[in-house]
C-alpha cells in the first residue's frame, strides 16, 4: 500500500517540476531572442538614419563677393586714416601750431591701440559675431572722421584742436585691426578650400594698399585742414559697405566653416603649455616644433611691422630736405 501511495505523489512532483522547468525556460529563450534579433534591426535602422542626417551638402553663395568687397574697401580706408598725417607732417605742424613729435603721435597712437585691440578681437567675434564686430568698427571709423574734422575750426585753441585730432585717431585705432584680424575668419566662414587662401591674401594686402594711398593723396591737397574733409567724405562713403558683410551663410561652404573656432584663451593656454588638451575633443594643440615656429614667425613679423610702421610715419621728415621738398612740404 505504501508503494502504491507514494508513486502517485512522486509522479505529481515530477510533473510539477517539469512544468516549472517549462515555465522558467521559455521566457529565457524569448528574452534572448529579443536581445539578439530586435535590437540588431533597430541598430541598423538607426545607423542608416544617422548616416543620412550626417550627410551635409556644402554650398557657396554669391553674396560672399559683396562681403569681400566690403572687407577690402574698409581695410583700405582704415589704413588711410592711420597714415594720413605722415606725408604732411611739416604742414600739419605749421597749420595747427604743434610740434613734429605731436604730429607723429597722431599715427603712433593708432599703433599703440592696435596690439591690445587685435588680441581682443577673437573674443569679440566669439561673443558678438562677425557682422556686429564689423558694424562697431565701421561706426568707429565714421566717428573718427568727423571728430578729426571738428578740430579744423580756427576758433579752437591749439590744445583743443589737437585733442580732437588725437581723439579721432584713437577711434580709428579701434577700427583698423578689426578688418585685418577678421580676414582668415571671414574667408573660412564664406569660401571653400580653393578660394580661402586667395581671399585671405586679398584682405591682408588691402591694408598696405590703403597705406600707400594715404601717403600719396594728402600732399596734393590744398591744406591739412581741407584734407581732413576729403578723408571724412571718403570714409563716410565707404562705411556703408559694412552692410554687405553678413554673419554666416545658411549652409556652410566647408566642414571647417561649420565648426566654431576655439576660444582665444584655450589657444594661448595650449601655445604656452598651461593646459593639457587633446585633438579628440576639438581643442587646439601645439607640438614643440610648432611652438618654436610660431615664436620665430611672431618675432620676425613683429620686428618688420614695427620697422616699416616707424619708417612710414617718419619718411617725409627723413627725406624732406634732400629729395622732394616741394611735395613733402
Amino acid at each position: 500500500m505504501s508503494a502504491r501511495s507514494s508513486s502517485p505523489g512522486q509522479e505529481k512532483s515530477k510533473a510539477r517540476s517539469n512544468l516549472a522547468n517549462l515555465v522558467t525556460v521559455e521566457p529565457v529563450v524569448e528574452k534572448k531572442a529579443e536581445q539578439v534579433l530586435v535590437p540588431l534591426s533597430n541598430n541598423l535602422n538607426a545607423l542608416k538614419s544617422d548616416q543620412e542626417s550626417s550627410m551635409i551638402v556644402y554650398r557657396l553663395y554669391r553674396r560672399r563677393w559683396l562681403g569681400l568687397v566690403g572687407m577690402v574697401v574698409l581695410n583700405i580706408v582704415a589704413a588711410m586714416n592711420w597714415i594720413w598725417f605722415s606725408p604732411i607732417a611739416k604742414s600739419t605742424a605749421d597749420d595747427f601750431h604743434i610740434s613734429l613729435p605731436q604730429v607723429n603721435w597722431l599715427s603712433q597712437v593708432v599703433n599703440l591701440i592696435y596690439l591690445p585691440m587685435a588680441l581682443a578681437i577673437p573674443s569679440m567675434i566669439q561673443r558678438f559675431g562677425i557682422r556686429k564686430t564689423c558694424l562697431t568698427a565701421g561706426a568707429c571709423l565714421l566717428i573718427a572722421s568727423w571728430i578729426r574734422y571738428a578740430g579744423v575750426s580756427r576758433s579752437l585753441s591749439t590744445n583743443g584742436a589737437y585733442a580732437l585730432l588725437i581723439l579721432g585717431q584713437i577711434f580709428a585705432g579701434f577700427a583698423q585691426p578689426v578688418f585685418q584680424v577678421l580676414g582668415p575668419k571671414f574667408s573660412e566662414t564664406w569660401f571653400d578650400l580653393k578660394a580661402r587662401t586667395t581671399v585671405t591674401m586679398i584682405i591682408a594686402v588691402a591694408n598696405p594698399i590703403g597705406s600707400a594711398i594715404g601717403q600719396l593723396i594728402p600732399p596734393f591737397l590744398d591744406s591739412p585742414r581741407s584734407s581732413l574733409l576729403v578723408l571724412g567724405v571718403a570714409t563716410t562713403a565707404s562705411v556703408g559697405l559694412v552692410l554687405f558683410i553678413q554673419e554666416a551663410p545658411p549652409t556652410p561652404p566647408t566642414f571647417a566653416g561649420s565648426r566654431p573656432s576655439p576660444p582665444f584663451t584655450d589657444t594661448m593656454a595650449a601655445l604656452f603649455g598651461r593646459q593639457k588638451l587633446s585633438e579628440d575633443d576639438g581643442s587646439p594643440t601645439f607640438s614643440k616644433t610648432e611652438k618654436i615656429d610660431f615664436a620665430i614667425i611672431a618675432t620676425v613679423f613683429g620686428v618688420l611691422v614695427g620697422a616699416i610702421s616707424s619708417f612710414s610715419i617718419l619718411i617725409s621728415q627723413i627725406v624732406r630736405f634732400f629729395l622732394y621738398p616741394v611735395i613733402c612740404d
